[in-house]
């Protein structure tokens, strides 16, 4: 006879944990993300695109591959202004440095000519040189500093330092390189922003075909369509 005070323990059914990470289906695009696979993926698209005899009115498989071609060349193009730009602005880093540490032989002239560097920094804005953070120096903007080299060249010549070893012929020379290198920089820049501009449209192009193509297939390939996919290139898996 059980004694009804007697505690009953109660055992539950553990319920199976789920990993809600494994149970998300994991879906992955039929166009890859990287330019490298979108290339390949598009070249054998395009090949295949013209065995099958599939058409599209608003492109043909001819007018793909110019496309394709025309993407890759973009690509190429923007690797080699990168790669242009980067000794450029190697040379620029070089030369800013050259040009803060042989400004301080100018400010030693002036403070020479007028007998003190206390009495001469009040001659140092005709030289473009003016206070930058804690010291006087050209200005640290590109453009403003480009000003200033000039600047700096015609008040030598009108203070007399046109013979000094940093004098008019040293600056010179420093303000024609210094120019030259910041064309070259602005030049990159212009023609990077167009590439990418011009890469992007083409993008798009490349995948707005490949997406009108898997549905063509689909369409055309009722039972099938998978396979198919995947002759064409459409691989998940690899990308």
């Amino acid at each position: 006879m059980s004694d009804e005070n007697t505690a009953i323990e109660v055992i539950e059914v553990a319920k199976e944990e789920v990993n809600p990470e494994i149970a998300k289906k994991i879906s992955r695009s039929n166009i890859p993300s990287s330019d490298i696979d979108l290339v390949a993926l598009a070249h054998n698209v395009a090949e295949t695109w013209k065995e099958r005899g599939l058409t599209l009115d608003w492109l043909s498989a001819d007018d793909f591959i110019i496309i394709i071609t025309n993407f890759e060349n973009s690509i190429d193009q923007k690797i080699s202004v990168s790669a242009n730009r980067n000794p450029i602005t190697a040379r620029l880093r070089e030369l800013n440095a050259e040009i803060d540490k042989k400004i301080e032989q100018v400010k030693y002239y002036l403070a020479e000519k007028y007998d003190s560097r206390r009495d001469a920094v009040a001659h140092y804005a005709k030289f473009g040189i003016s206070k930058q953070r804690s010291s006087y120096k050209l200005p640290y903007d590109q453009e403003s500093r480009l000003k200033a080299l000039k600047q700096l060249i015609d008040a030598l010549e009108k203070e007399s330092f046109t013979e000094k070893t940093f004098g008019t012929i040293f600056w010179t020379k420093i303000y024609t390189e210094y120019k030259e290198l910041i064309e070259s920089v602005t030049n990159n820049i212009s023609n990077a922003s167009s590439h990418v501009g011009i890469k992007k449209e083409m993008r798009k192009q490349i995948k707005k075909t490949l997406n009108s193509l898997i549905h063509l297939i689909k369409a055309n390939y009722p039972t099938s369509f998978k396979t198919e996919l995947r002759v064409w290139g459409f691989q998940k898996e690899k990308y």
